[in-house]
């Protein structure tokens, strides 16, 4: 599954939801990915393509409730992982040692973007983004880190991407339930780098906290003893970098 080679999965699920609606953009807005953000100087009305930015204090409620929401979900989105051949308790279990592993780079990514939201009284417009276009980067990349493996993406490659995909979007729908979809009662958006920026910054942030080759091939050999048996060809190849 896409989700052991990366940590780009999970900060999406925490990050998608703050983007305006995580709806497509247009095709012209889709291509323009500019790498810095500047804050405009609040007005009466946001200027084109542009909208609020959310202020730290608001939008930490909604966050914590996001963030709650991974496990119960992960329960509900479980048939994904059983329809591997995964014995989902097991499966849930290689994790577990990881899991202030995976916190440490969450909080990292979150370090990475300390000036998303704004701290001032002030209210500030920043240019909307689309959550679907971090999305869209964050697979490509993983896409690229497969193809630099040498895993050939056909057979049971292709059905291990396929199902992760699936269960990536239910997980991302599950949580917005959970979480009371706060994010779209805030109408704001934050003050982000480019989409690859931020994939990047989160590569980052996996490898400087310890998700490194040997974590990644360990974690994957644990899910394939747990039933997930397409993966047993692949865990001696992955690599993290």
């Amino acid at each position: 599954m896409r989700c052991l080679f990366a940590l780009v999965p999970l900060s999406c699920a925490v990050l998608l939801p703050f983007f305006a609606d995580a709806v497509p953009p247009p095709a012209a807005v889709r291509s323009a990915r500019p790498a810095a953000r500047q804050a405009v100087a609040a007005q009466r009305q946001p200027p084109a393509g542009m909208e609020r930015q959310c202020k730290c204090a608001e939008i930490k409620p909604c966050k914590d409730r996001y963030q709650k929401t991974m496990e119960p979900c992960l329960d509900t989105c479980q048939s994904h992982i059983t329809s591997l051949g995964g014995n989902f308790r097991q499966v849930k279990a290689c994790f577990t040692p990881k899991e202030s592993l995976l916190n440490s780079a969450m909080r990292c990514t979150e370090r990475q973007h300390d000036n998303a939201c704004s701290h001032s009284s002030a209210a500030q417009f920043v240019p909307k983004r689309y959550g679907q276009t971090l999305e869209n980067e964050a697979m490509v990349e993983i896409d690229r880190m497969i193809g630099r493996m040498g895993l050939d993406k056909s057979g049971s490659m292709k059905k291990l991407v396929s199902v992760s995909k699936k269960l990536f979007g239910c997980l991302k729908q599950c949580m917005a339930k959970r979480a009371g979809n706060c994010e779209k009662q805030l109408k704001c958006g934050l003050l982000l780098p480019s989409d690859s920026a931020m994939v990047q910054k989160t590569k980052s942030c996996a490898l400087n906290n310890g998700f490194n080759t040997a974590t990644a091939q360990q974690t994957c050999h644990c899910v394939a003893n747990a039933g997930v048996k397409d993966l047993k060809s692949v865990c001696n190849k992955v690599v993290i970098s």
